[in-house]
């Protein structure tokens, strides 16, 4: 087998106490690691400061130059944190072993519940995610603790049925905002069967003509109705939002699919606009609150 010309010999590796004073110091040797990203930083002191936090096999890691190739952002969270915890140090690394690393690449949100023993998707946790951010927050809530990661689930138990509606007829173009406000429409139609005949005079699936609506403009069946005016404004808006390179996946555009999703299944036509200043499915947001309060 062919090895590189670099000797095993000179790598060193042990298990280190890491505190904020020695975390410091290693971070001295840091000058060849992407830039920081503070979300990870504070999941990370997050998980350390409520002893979430365990001996991993992924190392502190330092080339044979002594610089630092592997680790930075939990160095830095050790500071944050003020907590000092077990580490493997590894140094006298070749230094192509940087272009082997993944530096700085993190467990996302929903494979760290999976990790934890309750399976679910990237969509359906970043569906969840938008479910319990509050209305009037400007961006999707932060979940970095256990606790946060555990109301997730019970988000997730609560609303599966509806979820996986979602889950079934969504397209890729849709946005997590839209594929929350399908689970909205989802519950609707659950909880007042007798609405599909108040509200919805078709032949067809409101859910699917929802998702359909905001990404092609009509109804699965070519139509539009007059009750479909505000999610034509919506699309509209977010179409032209997209052309001046806007964000349309922050809370503003959530509160306006939602809104306008409301008075869809509702029957309200619209020609203009507004999202409401509250979450107008007021009985499934409701249960959300109960469940987080719980």
């Amino acid at each position: 087998m062919h090895t590189n010309e670099h000797s095993l010999e000179q790598v060193d590796l042990n298990l280190q106490w890491i505190g904020p004073h020695e975390a410091k110091d290693l971070l001295q040797a840091n000058n060849c690691n992407r830039s920081v990203r503070k979300n990870a930083v504070e999941q990370y002191a997050a998980e350390m400061q409520q002893g979430e936090w365990y001996l991993g096999c992924d190392a502190i890691g330092f080339d044979e130059t002594g610089t630092l190739i592997n680790g930075q952002h939990r160095l830095y969270a050790i500071i944050q944190a003020e907590k000092a915890l077990p580490f493997i140090v590894v140094r006298g690394l070749p230094k192509k072993s940087r272009d082997a690393l993944d530096v700085g690449k993190k467990r996302q949100l929903h494979e760290r519940i999976t990790i934890a023993g309750y399976s679910i998707s990237a969509k359906e946790a970043s569906i969840c995610n938008q479910l319990i951010t509050p209305w009037d927050y400007e961006t999707r809530i932060a979940v970095n603790t256990k606790e946060m990661r555990e109301r997730i689930i019970r988000i997730h138990q609560r609303f599966k049925p509806s979820i996986e509606l979602v889950m079934k007829h969504k397209m890729a173009k849709h946005y997590i905002t839209e594929l929350a406000a399908g689970v909205f429409i989802a519950e609707y139609f659950s909880r007042i069967p007798d609405a599909f005949v108040a509200s919805y005079d078709h032949d067809g699936d409101p859910l699917q003509d929802f998702l359909h609506l905001v990404t092609q403009g009509t109804r699965k069946d070519g139509t539009l109705y007059p009750q479909d005016g505000a999610l034509k404004v919506y699309r509209e808006s977010k179409i032209n939002a997209v052309a001046k390179n806007k964000r349309v996946t922050n809370m503003d555009y959530y509160q306006l699919v939602v809104s306008a999703a409301y008075k869809y299944v509702e029957g309200i036509p619209a020609k203009g606009m507004k999202a409401f200043k509250s979450n107008p499915f007021t009985d499934t947001d409701s249960t959300i609150q109960q469940i987080l309060a719980s």
